[in-house]
């Protein structure tokens, strides 16, 4: 009978741990601005509409990073 020996296996990962303060967004004009900068990183896109109705009932917050760490194994 043969001997089955375990497998070496690894998974490479980055990750990103920080701390900071939370702050919810209620001006709408900010509002629009962080929503346009999110959309145009992920979309390429840039002025998209934003209704006022639709800014209002979104919710956007603001982080600001006190400390961040990074890890990276490959």
């Amino acid at each position: 009978m043969k001997t089955k020996r375990p497998a070496i296996f690894s998974v490479g990962y980055r990750s990103i741990i920080g701390e900071g303060e939370v702050t919810e967004l209620t001006d709408l004009a900010e509002k629009k601005v962080a929503l346009q900068i999110i959309m145009e990183k992920y979309s390429g896109k840039k002025d998209w509409e934003m209704p006022e109705g639709v800014l209002e009932r979104t919710f956007v917050a603001k982080v600001l990073v006190k400390e961040m760490r990074a890890k990276a194994h490959s």
